[in-house]
């Protein structure tokens, strides 16, 4: 709670939801157009989240709501860092690159609209967006 006010993340979406953005055979408009091959495949936009992990980790510490997650910001920071290191692995980027990187990837982590934990709307402390590779030393950099 925030003021007497409840907290949820979200936007809350289903596997069938996002499974509906990615692989797409036409383009949104604002996309370019389909090859005459057909051979491009389309990833439409993902909505933008809210989330509470960085707040939670130290508020109302005597909070005994079961789904009020202290560790989801240390959580996020390793999500983060696997990410990108998982990025910079299978995609071969040198970090060194003076040009930067060759490739960029950016999520959303949305909570399960279908799960229990989400039907009480109890705030949780959790949720990120972000993006790779990421290194903290670039931080305010372009």
């Amino acid at each position: 709670m925030s003021n007497g006010q409840r907290q949820t993340i979200g936007p809350m979406k289903t596997l069938d939801e996002l499974r509906a953005l990615v692989e797409q055979p036409r383009p949104q408009p604002g996309q370019p157009p389909q090859s005459p091959d057909n051979e491009f495949k389309y990833s439409y936009p993902l909505e933008g989240t809210w989330g509470n992990a960085e707040w939670a980790k130290d508020h109302n510490l005597d909070d005994p709501n079961p789904y009020f997650d202290r560790k989801g910001y240390e959580q996020n920071q390793k999500l983060k860092k696997a990410i990108s290191d998982a990025l910079v692995k299978c995609k071969n980027i040198d970090l060194t690159d003076p040009n930067g990187p060759e490739w960029f990837v950016s999520w959303r982590m949305y909570p399960n609209k279908n799960h229990p934990r989400w039907q009480t709307g109890d705030c949780c402390g959790c949720n990120c967006g972000c993006l790779a590779p990421w290194n903290p030393d670039w931080e305010g950099r372009e």
